[in-house]
């Protein structure tokens, strides 16, 4: 649990107490990089992040409210999607990474940007 320090409007400075929850899986982790060249590999599945990555929002939204549209459904279903060509073998590894390094990394956007 941290502290963070509040400025009120009064001009007093208040302590809001701040608990983070706790991260319990290794995809949460800053480096996308290591991510993305995973699932070319095969050695991690998309849905298995996109599944792991809805747990941590709907563990942390709550506390924030970041996360209006909840496109989760939709989120699982492109996972499979990207799982599948993975598993094609239709790309080789070096085409995807090249094509679409990004391929299955999960990504949140603001509400004002069109996604459908």
């Amino acid at each position: 649990m941290t502290s963070i320090p509040s400025n009120r409007r009064s001009g007093g400075r208040q302590n809001i107490q701040h608990h983070e929850p706790e991260k319990t899986d290794s995809f949460s982790s800053p480096s996308h990089t290591p991510k993305a060249s995973g699932y070319g590999s095969r050695s991690v599945k998309s849905v298995e992040v996109v599944e792991t990555f809805i747990a941590r929002i709907k563990d942390i939204n709550p506390a924030l409210n970041c996360v209006v549209d909840q496109r989760f459904e939709d989120a699982l279903k492109e996972a499979r999607a990207v799982d599948k060509l993975i598993e094609s073998g239709t790309k080789s590894e070096e085409e995807l990474a090249r094509e679409t390094p990004f391929l299955g990394v999960p990504f949140t956007t603001k509400d004002s940007i069109q996604v459908k």
